[in-house]
């Protein structure tokens, strides 16, 4: 009883990847009823709790064979947009009348989707050359993307003819 009809909700976490394709699994409804302790036979239905939050523009509750129903994907989901989700599900055991609020704390897990951009559209640099001085830093390009992580690292390199005459650091843009 006091899981069920307790003031507090209870929270879990889930995971969906970026652009995944309608109708992928985010969470299986069995899991929440295990969290409470409710034996698998008892019926329960889940409702979206709060359907202004959004949870019901990007998620679908399917599937309603016993305590079985699936949070699934609507359409995909862009990370740059909406990196985290709050889905609010309310658990209703109608026979007694009670019910419990789940908190579902839902990361959309970053894909490499993006290209890196440049800070300028062009670049211009003057370069002195003296035959005798060690290699300076005549020029530094930078680029961002909007990936996180690994996925949003950017690397430098020169286009093909132009090594012999300058170097780029891979990592840093300095030329």
């Amino acid at each position: 009883g006091a899981a069920l009809d307790g003031p507090v909700p209870i929270a879990t976490v889930a995971s969906v990847a970026e652009n995944s394709p309608v109708d992928s699994v985010v969470l299986n409804t069995t899991e929440l009823v295990e969290l409470c302790g409710i034996p698998s036979y008892v019926p329960v239905s889940f409702v979206f709790s709060d359907p202004r939050s959004g949870d019901s523009k990007y998620f679908a509750l399917v599937g309603h064979r016993g305590q079985q129903q699936l949070v699934t994907t609507m359409h995909a989901i862009d990370r740059e947009e909406n990196e985290r989700f709050v889905i609010s599900l309310r658990m209703v055991y109608k026979e007694l009348n009670i019910s419990t609020l789940y908190l579902i704390n839902t990361t959309v897990l970053d894909e490499n989707d993006n290209r890196p951009v440049l800070d300028k559209a062009s670049y211009t640099a003057v370069a002195l050359l003296h035959s005798q001085q060690a290699p300076q830093v005549i020029l530094s390009v930078r680029a961002t993307d909007e990936d996180i992580g690994s996925n949003g690292m950017v690397s430098y390199r020169l286009q093909q003819g132009s090594q012999n005459r300058f170097e780029i650091v891979a990592d840093s843009g300095d030329i």
